[in-house]
């Protein structure tokens, strides 16, 4: 009986606000900053004790890959969450073997959904794929930082046909 009163209750909320479907007429670069403006906000949410550390970068970066990120979200085992301004970079401190453990979020302007891009193989140039994004859940992607532990493209993406 008690789903009965936790559905009833979820009904006569009013619903939130959906980062996943922003106004038809905001930019790509304003979706992303809205996707970032409320990861900020569940991050500011936190406890001082909990919150990832907020860092702002210079324009000369270490790698040209992240030459263009402004503002990190850097977690105590070195995962960081950067915004770039159309995308937004997961970087994992560990190497992956054959597939990157890092990706990037963005706004695929086509499709009209967020989507996410992963480099798939060591050989050069690097495969990349891209998978079309089910949810923004950026409670769980804090969640993760702040646990330490790594968030897996697999569990945001839509799967094809069931089978992974």
């Amino acid at each position: 009986m008690s789903w009965i009163n936790k559905e009833l209750k979820r009904r006569t909320t009013e619903p939130k606000a959906s980062v996943f479907n922003p106004s038809p007429a905001a930019a790509k670069s304003d979706r992303i900053k809205e996707l970032w403006a409320s990861i900020q906000a569940v991050n500011d949410a936190l406890p001082a004790e909990l919150r990832l550390r907020a860092e702002k970068t210079s324009p000369v970066s270490a790698s040209p890959e992240d030459a263009n990120i402004r503002d990190w979200l850097k977690a105590p085992n070195g995962a960081a969450l950067g915004f770039a301004g159309t995308a937004i970079r997961y970087v994992w401190p560990e190497r992956g073997k054959k597939v990157s453990n890092n990706f990037w979020m963005f706004w695929n302007e086509p499709l009209q959904r967020y989507a996410l891009q992963q480099r798939a193989s060591a050989s050069i140039p690097p495969a990349v794929t891209e998978y079309k994004i089910k949810r923004v859940d950026t409670e769980k992607i804090v969640k993760c930082l702040v646990l330490g532990k790594r968030i897996k493209p697999r569990a945001v993406r839509i799967k094809r046909f069931w089978l992974f």
